[in-house]
């Protein structure tokens, strides 16, 4: 059973990548269709100053938020090294955000998944170690 939870890992980790960015783009464009007046959408873009503050507010939780749920899932499914697995997660991630941040020069993004996938990895230690009594 080990064995195929080891090999499970990784497809799962971008699994719940791609599920969290459904996720992630669908809110946001509820969100644009519940919040934005029809008067300021102009060629399916809101141009409401306060309501893309609050979508760009939004966008920088999703991204944490993706972050945070790609560390979980993979340090949940590891049978064992859960905390190798937390960080190696999260250089990982690192490297395909770094990645996407020179393609599409989104920085402030990235900033947000680094920041998101950072607070996860130190939970997932502080909890592991705190479960096993260590400091």
């Amino acid at each position: 059973m080990k064995i195929v939870r080891w090999v499970v890992l990784i497809p799962a980790a971008i699994a719940s990548f791609y599920v969290m960015f459904d996720l992630s783009v669908s809110s946001f464009f509820l969100l644009v269709s519940l919040l934005c007046p029809p008067e300021d959408v102009i060629s399916d873009t809101c141009n409401n100053e306060t309501v893309s503050s609050i979508l760009n507010a939004f966008i920088y939780f999703s991204t944490g938020l993706t972050a945070v749920v790609i560390v979980l899932i993979s340090t949940a499914i590891a049978p064992s090294h859960k905390e190798y697995t937390a960080w190696s997660s999260f250089g990982l991630g690192t490297l395909a955000a770094t990645y996407l941040a020179f393609q599409t020069d989104a920085w402030d993004q990235y900033l947000a998944a680094l920041i998101g996938g950072l607070i996860s990895v130190f939970g997932v230690v502080y909890f592991l170690r705190r479960k096993n009594n260590r400091p």
